[in-house]
């Protein structure tokens, strides 16, 4: 989620490439990945207002954008780039599969309910004007360290859990997607059908990116950033993938 240029991208053929020699890239795994072929393997994005829309990659199989985060002053905003963002991709064929917010859980923040109902109201007018998208949700704090280097410690897990909580309770009866890391989800000890109806979008590398009740990662993010935006992969195809997101 991070400014800069155009650049080209890797190949389907390089990311599983390196998923097959054990590379640090975070590539989603299936059970017999030996059988996956290269040409099955979609690459994305994910975008923000940390991202320029300029620099958006158009050459990509889809895409999801934020629509609106947390704050933790109590407020919930729109994220004002989502339009720009949509606008270009829509012209350039890019499938945007889903809207995402991001979950403040600071203790001043807005309980999940409220969170919820802003982004389900921002969800319905941009499939209003761009058509279908999937449900997202990213409560992980962006940064790990304060300006000086110091660990920002993270919010306590129960507190965590309520907010998570409250956002899947506000939820339609969608698939909601959730994106974080292993160690992020893993300790907030989420009821076991949080996996059935939240497929997960891991940020941790394989093999052991995939936290409790989850036993697969549907969607995975690479190691590294591709011209400055935030790369997934997914093992199947676009309709698949809409399919998972339920349009």
């Amino acid at each position: 989620m991070r400014r800069a240029q155009i650049a080209p991208q890797p190949a389907a053929e390089e990311i599983l490439g390196r998923v097959l020699k054990g590379k640090r890239d975070r590539v989603f795994l299936v059970s017999k990945v030996n059988s996956v072929e290269p040409k099955d393997i979609l690459q994305g994005i994910d975008a923000s207002y940390h991202n320029a829309t300029e620099s958006l990659p158009i050459n990509v199989d889809f895409a999801f954008i934020r629509l609106s985060f947390g704050m933790p002053d109590g407020r919930t905003l729109p994220d004002e780039s989502a339009e720009r963002h949509l606008e270009r991709l829509a012209r350039a064929r890019v499938p945007v599969l889903a809207g995402y917010h991001y979950l403040s859980t600071a203790a001043g923040a807005a309980m999940g309910e409220d969170q919820a109902a802003v982004f389900l109201a921002r969800h319905a007018a941009m499939e209003a004007r761009f058509g279908p998208l999937g449900m997202a949700c990213d409560s992980e704090p962006l940064r790990a360290r304060d300006a000086a280097g110091n660990p920002i410690p993270w919010d306590p897990a129960d507190r965590v859990r309520d907010r998570v909580m409250g956002w899947l309770a506000a939820m339609p009866r969608r698939p909601c997607v959730l994106y974080g890391s292993r160690e992020w989800w893993a300790r907030l000890k989420l009821p076991w059908w949080t996996a059935l109806h939240c497929p997960f979008w891991a940020a941790s590398p394989p093999p052991n990116g995939v936290p409790a009740p989850w036993t697969v990662a549907t969607i995975q993010q690479l190691l590294q950033p591709v011209a400055g935006v935030d790369r997934n992969v997914f093992d199947g195809s676009v309709e698949e993938l809409r399919a998972v997101l339920g349009i």
